[in-house]
């Protein structure tokens, strides 16, 4: 084997070995250090390997090098107006919104795909589900500045 085929395996089987890597999400985690030694630790993940002695007990798991940090969640405020009711539903659902004057709304099915968009005026609205096939649809709801106040999940039934 030349060099550049020995540095093209060398490669792959690093690359390999930290793609196929466990990673996992925690809730918390930490360090802490003296002079004895050092732990790192972290909450929410499967345990692996438990070891104890007389004094002390020893939990080992799958710590990461990395975690994500959440920094920012979408807040839909002024949702408490906006109610649907059935549901589940076979044929109408019906839309209250006393809050809002005029809101537009979405009908997506679970891939994403935009199955319905329609204006709503007055407090009271009913949307004919006859021509839908049973399952779960999401149905968003926008406020008159095009700003998304809330996501329904609607159950159709037969």
């Amino acid at each position: 084997m030349n060099v550049k085929n020995t540095l093209f395996v060398i490669c792959l089987l690093i690359l390999g070995t930290h793609a196929f890597c466990q990673e996992i999400i925690t809730t918390t985690c930490g360090s802490a250090s003296n002079s004895s030694g050092s732990l790192d630790w972290s909450i929410g993940e499967p345990i692996i390997e438990t070891v104890s002695s007389t004094n002390n007990y020893l939990t080992q798991g799958f710590l990461q090098p990395s975690y994500i940090i959440v920094t920012a969640i979408d807040d839909y405020s002024n949702t408490k107006g906006i109610t649907s009711f059935p549901n589940p539903c076979s044929a109408v659902l019906n839309i209250s919104h006393a809050d809002f004057k005029v809101v537009d709304i979405e009908m997506l099915d679970a891939s994403g795909q935009v199955l319905l968009k329609k204006t709503l005026t007055g407090s009271q609205n009913e949307l004919d589900l006859n021509a839908f096939a049973a399952g779960f649809y999401f149905l968003r709801v926008y406020g008159a500045d095009n700003n998304l106040i809330k996501v329904l999940k609607i159950d159709k039934v037969k």
